[in-house]
């Protein structure tokens, strides 16, 4: 056990395997009406109309500095030691206009907000075109467009980083600081997962293509101040994997070792994100060389006991508090669980507590701070 240490120190601990002498907890996002109720205002942090409304009125650069704004006085208040942060940056060219209900129009694009998942979606598509034509048109763009280091340039700049920066500087060492990047492909990327087995050779030169961009825009995101950086790409659904473990490992697991391994010569951590039952998977995600793995996710089976026992050596468990039972359960509920989760994965350290996913619309408040209070009375080595 490591005694006397900060909120920084702890979290590294548990990154390194080691017995810190608290429990760290982390945060991967939090809904806008949690956010309101510990700051005391409406927040513009994952509050995607407000943002797009005052935007409309020329308001970006000013929707940018309360984001960043937002999530600092969170943190502030919180007192977590692991903390994954969203730039939900705009850039200085967004141009929004409001049509109507929740329909917006960004930069030409009509998209809807769902208020009651808190997500926004595209409601116009481009004409259909075959997987030749689009795959032709991704080669040709690799070939003879940007380069990555020019597409990290344009789309990692001063608005992006400035939450980085400012959480860096204000907060100290009570947190690590987590940017994000990902250069392979999840559950979103429904056309390349089913292009895995048709154009494997294609899906190859792809990632590589991808994992370039990811390892330059990690590096804007260290050199800003960024601890490590959250690998957030979706393997799996409920039921088990996107793909075969056989493919993940021939395809998927060289780029993101490559990615891992660069990421790691930068100084940064790495943590690698995805829901589902990730279990076929798990033995290539360690191999991969990430220092944690978050999610864990309860609802698609997952015991944080078990992953202990088979990777806990290995890897630091990032999770895995689950969201149904901070949806729907009673604080008896959330307290049984919390401490559930501490008994599994706490000894002997390498486990940093979190919900199993962001904090999403359905969370109630006082689970969510329940959550934090057992996790501070019971989370205290040794465990």
């Amino acid at each position: 056990m490591l005694p006397g240490m900060n909120g920084r120190s702890r979290a590294e601990a548990a990154l390194l395997l080691e017995e810190p002498d608290m429990l760290p907890i982390g945060s991967f996002g939090v809904t806008p009406l949690i956010t309101s109720k510990i700051i005391g205002r409406t927040p513009y942090y994952r509050n995607t109309p407000l943002c797009w409304d005052a935007i409309a009125e020329g308001k970006v650069d000013y929707v940018n500095r309360r984001i960043a704004e937002d999530q600092l006085d969170l943190y502030r208040k919180l007192k977590v030691e692991w903390i994954r942060v969203y730039p939900n940056a705009y850039p200085k060219s967004t141009r929004v206009e409001k049509v109507g209900g929740n329909v917006w129009r960004v930069n030409g694009s009509l998209r809807r907000w769902v208020p009651q998942t808190n997500m926004d979606w595209p409601l116009e598509r481009g004409k259909p075109r075959s997987d030749e034509e689009v795959i032709a048109s991704i080669e040709a763009r690799i070939r003879y467009g940007p380069k990555p280091e020019e597409i990290a340039d344009t789309t990692i700049d001063d608005s992006y980083l400035y939450p980085i920066r400012l959480l860096k500087k204000e907060l100290g060492d009570q947190a690590l600081i987590f940017g994000g990047a990902s250069g392979t492909i999840g559950g979103e990327d429904v056309d390349l997962l089913r292009w895995l087995y048709r154009y494997p050779d294609f899906i190859r030169s792809y990632l590589r293509y991808r994992t370039d961009i990811a390892i330059e825009s990690a590096k804007r995101q260290v050199e800003a101040g960024a601890d490590g950086i959250v690998n957030g790409a979706d393997y799996a659904y409920k039921n088990g994997p996107f793909m075969s473990p056989k493919i993940f490992k021939e395809i998927i697991l060289p780029e993101l070792r490559r990615e891992v391994q660069a990421f790691k010569r930068m100084g940064a951590f790495v943590i690698l994100h995805s829901d589902g039952n990730i279990k076929p998977l798990l033995e290539y995600i360690v191999e991969s060389g990430v220092d944690g793995i978050q999610s864990l996710d309860p609802q698609a089976g997952i015991d944080i006991g078990e992953i202990k026992e088979l990777y806990g050596d290995r890897i630091c468990l990032v999770g895995n508090i689950c969201l149904r039972t901070l949806n729907v359960g009673s604080l008896e509920d959330v307290a049984r669980e919390t401490i559930e989760c501490i008994r599994k994965a706490s000894p002997g350290g390498g486990h940093i507590l979190t919900t199993a996913n962001v904090v999403d619309v359905g969370v109630k408040f006082e689970n969510f701070m329940k959550m934090i209070e057992v996790a501070r009375k019971y989370g205290k080595y040794r465990i």
